[in-house]
């Protein structure tokens, strides 16, 4: 690319982390858009604002409305590349997300929390929890914590209890969740999951 902005990475000129976001925004499907651009948010390399501002200086820029309405949907407290790409899923079926990763206090475990990737609020005030889960939480064990398949199961599980205590139902969706729209949506619908 004869006028990309680039700096060095180990000896390597690459694009800088704001063209390379503009470029996902532009080229990708917004589905896989989301994980770079949150990663980068949650990292602290730029904020939503910066991104804006440098979309807006960039000379003939195609489509550019599009790509601001990508990166403006950024945001810095999703977790993994894989709850960036469901929140981008459900905002496409039109259930968009009000929530990321609130915490709601134990009521078994005093001073423990559970923290849950989603959460919507129907119109009648109750909660749904949108859990995004992924095999790997099971058993890499930089997420079990030295934690046994078995013990890992039974914290979700009483995770799951003490939500359901406080009122918070619950919808959990897969990877393989985000190929299968028409599946995914009626899910959703069942759950009573709010929709725009």
């Amino acid at each position: 690319m004869d006028d990309a902005e680039t700096v060095a990475v180990d000896g390597a000129r690459v694009t800088s982390i704001l063209r390379t976001l503009v470029d996902c925004a532009a080229m990708m499907p917004r589905r896989y858009a989301m994980a770079p651009i949150d990663s980068a948010l949650r990292q602290g390399k730029t904020t939503v604002e910066q991104m804006l501002e440098y979309v807006d200086a960039i000379p003939m820029l195609r489509d550019r409305e599009r790509i601001r309405a990508v990166l403006a949907q950024g945001d810095g407290r999703v977790e993994n590349g894989g709850e960036s790409e469901c929140r981008a899923v459900l905002d496409e079926l039109w259930f968009p997300v009000h929530r990321v990763q609130v915490e709601f206090p134990c009521l078994s475990h005093p001073g423990r929390v559970h923290r849950v990737d989603f959460l919507w609020e129907r119109d009648d005030g109750t909660l749904i929890e949108g859990e995004f889960d992924g095999v790997q939480k099971y058993v890499d064990p930089s997420m079990t914590a030295g934690r046994t398949i078995q013990q890992v199961v039974d914290d979700e599980r009483d995770r799951q209890q003490c939500l359901s205590r406080r009122g918070v139902d619950m919808v959990r969706m897969f990877y393989r969740d985000l190929d299968n729209a028409q599946v995914l949506a009626y899910r959703l619908e069942q759950a009573r999951v709010p929709r725009r």
